[in-house]
């Protein structure tokens, strides 16, 4: 059995509308997970900052910690 752990700590930016924009990786310690983090976060949707009446895009950072068990 194997066992993979991680953190992945990324900065995503999320646009007007909740959607992230862009992700990108700051941190990990295994570049196995990276893409499993960003794919996931790409996923994800936020409400819309609204600062004095305008939705306003926002940059945010995210950190997966990631303990997965193998069989094989």
């Amino acid at each position: 059995m194997s066992r993979v752990t991680g953190l992945v700590i990324l900065e995503a930016t999320v646009g007007r509308d909740g959607h992230v924009q862009s992700v990108k990786v700051l941190r990990s310690r295994n570049p196995l997970l990276d893409q499993a983090a960003v794919e996931a976060l790409k996923q994800w949707q936020y409400r819309p900052l609204v600062l004095n009446g305008t939705a306003t895009p926002f940059i945010l950072t995210v950190t997966f910690n990631f303990s997965i068990n193998s069989d094989r």
